[in-house]
C-alpha cells in the first residue's frame, strides 16, 4: 500500500514538472502538455482508476497552488489529465469503430470547452479583438487537429503498452 502511495507522489511530481514547463518554456508547450497525461496514465496501469484519478486531481490542485496560474493549468484540467482514465474506459468497449467515435467525442468536448474558456474569460481580458482570424481558419484548423488528435491517442497508447510490458510487474 506504502508503495503505491509513493508512486503516486512520483508520478503527481512529474506531472507537475510537466505542467510548469509547459507553462513557462516558449517552445514545445504542446508537447509538454501531453507528456504530462502520461504520469496519470501509469498510475492506471500501476494501481487502477481510483490512482489515476488521485494523481490528475491532486496534480491539478497542486500545479495551480503551486505554478499560481489557470491559463498555465487549463490545458491539463481540461483535457491532458484525466485523457488516458478516458481511453482506458472507452477502450474497454473493445469495438474499434465505436472507440474512435467516442475519443473523437471526449477530444472535440474538451476543445470545444476550451475554445469557450480561452475566448470568453481569459483571452477577453487581454484584449483578443485585437486578432482578427479569417473565417476559414477555424473549421480547417478544427480539422488539422482532428488528425493530430489520433496521432497523440496512437503514441499514447504505444509508451502505456511499453509501460505495461516492460515496467509495471517490476516496480511494485
Amino acid at each position: 500500500m506504502s508503495r503505491k502511495i509513493a508512486f503516486g507522489g512520483v508520478f503527481s511530481a512529474l506531472t507537475i514538472i510537466m505542467v510548469y514547463l509547459g507553462g513557462s518554456l516558449p517552445s514545445g508547450k504542446l508537447a509538454l502538455y501531453a507528456i504530462s497525461s502520461i504520469p496519470a496514465a501509469f498510475a492506471l496501469v500501476q494501481s487502477g482508476p481510483a490512482a489515476a484519478v488521485s494523481v490528475y486531481a491532486v496534480s491539478a490542485f497542486l500545479s495551480y497552488i503551486l505554478l499560481g496560474n489557470i491559463s498555465v493549468v487549463l490545458p491539463y484540467v481540461l483535457f491532458f489529465g484525466y485523457y488516458g482514465l478516458a481511453k482506458y474506459y472507452i477502450e474497454r468497449t473493445q469495438n474499434a469503430v465505436l472507440e474512435i467515435i467516442l475519443k473523437l467525442v471526449v477530444f472535440n468536448t474538451a476543445l470545444s470547452i476550451s475554445y469557450f474558456v480561452y475566448t470568453r474569460l481569459i483571452a477577453a481580458s487581454i484584449a483578443f479583438e485585437a486578432f482578427i482570424i479569417p473565417a476559414i481558419v477555424i473549421p480547417v484548423a478544427g480539422l488539422l487537429l482532428q488528425f493530430g488528435f489520433l496521432a497523440y491517442d496512437y503514441v499514447f497508447s504505444r509508451i502505456l503498452a511499453l509501460y505495461q510490458d516492460r515496467f509495471k510487474n517490476q516496480l511494485l
